[in-house]
């Protein structure tokens, strides 16, 4: 095998290249590209800014200055909001809906997700490309054309305003994504690797679970995070499926406080950041294992 080896860039070279990277040119374009950058997320955190405002405001105040900082901030806003839901009942249990929901719809998904793709990118079989077309099409289905006929067929089944029945819909909507995604991590898995551990006996289980899991906890838990965010956020399916309001999640809770004749404005952007809070500081955290996940398949 012949290896062909790059010499390294001379000393002139090297010279010339930062020369022309410090042309006048060069830095007006570093500097257009720094201030779209502060322009973009200075666009993207104006309305997280907003809400923190107006929720620590008077309803009065938020009608009459709903640009303007809290003066002064009124944190009991917030307590407010979580002992007295808009149902009556409090926005802790509405919150207790959302965690077992998003931690049930994760959990399934993550498991099926795993298995299907690790058959799709670690096997070829008969039929394996159209399955994979087939995935493609689900994706480009948009899942508000199937709202009415999940919900007759939920109601049918007895599974409205069930954990059961909206943790099968989220399943069903974010799981070709989901395969999709850990099916390119798993296809770009060394080979090598699986044929060492069939040579050495070991069954397809325990090449999964001991060989290639271990390697692909990142991509797995990236996919999760990325799955669990957008569930917990997620506003239409919850609020026509769930309509008994010990079962609500709490983006379809937090519509009640917006009434036809009045809204609770303080309750409601307090409402809103107590929703907002977990996502933030859970993308916070995770931010990395999240781009890690998102690159999946990317790698040899």
């Amino acid at each position: 095998m012949t290896v062909a080896i790059r010499p390294a860039p001379s000393g002139n070279v090297r010279r010339r290249q930062s020369a022309a990277a410090d042309t006048p040119l060069a830095r007006f374009g570093r500097a257009v590209g720094v201030v779209g950058l502060v322009l973009c997320a200075a666009a993207t955190a104006l309305p997280l800014v907003l809400l923190i405002f107006n929720a620590l405001k008077g309803s009065g105040e938020v009608l009459a200055d709903p640009i303007g900082p809290p003066v002064p901030p009124h944190f009991g806003n917030l307590t407010d909001a979580w002992s007295q839901g808009p149902s009556g009942a409090p926005l802790a249990q509405n919150f207790l809906n959302s965690v077992i929901v998003t931690s049930g719809t994760v959990a399934l998904v993550t498991v099926l997700a795993a298995f299907a793709g690790y058959a799709l990118g670690g096997f070829s079989f008969p039929g394996e490309k159209w399955v994979t077309q087939g995935i493609l099409i689900l994706l480009a289905v948009p899942v508000q054309a199937t709202l009415i006929p999940v919900f007759d067929m939920l109601d049918g089944a007895g599974l409205r305003n069930t954990y059961t029945g909206i943790i099968l819909v989220y399943g069903a909507f974010w799981m070709p994504f989901s395969v999709l995604l850990l099916r390119a991590a798993f296809r770009a898995f060394p080979r090598a690797l699986l044929e060492a551990a069939r040579v050495d006996g070991a069954g397809e289980l325990r090449i999964f679970f001991q060989v290639v899991l271990p390697v692909l906890r990142g991509p797995i838990a990236g996919v999760a995070i990325v799955n669990a965010i957008g569930i917990w956020s997620e506003l239409l399916f919850s609020y026509v499926l769930l309509t008994d309001p010990s079962k609500q999640t709490l983006p379809a809770a937090i519509i009640a406080y917006q009434g036809v004749f009045i809204t609770d404005y303080r309750l409601l952007y307090a409402g809103l950041l107590i929703s907002v809070a977990p996502v933030l500081i859970f993308y916070a955290f995770m931010s990395r294992i999240i781009r890690k996940g998102m690159s999946a398949g990317s790698f040899r």
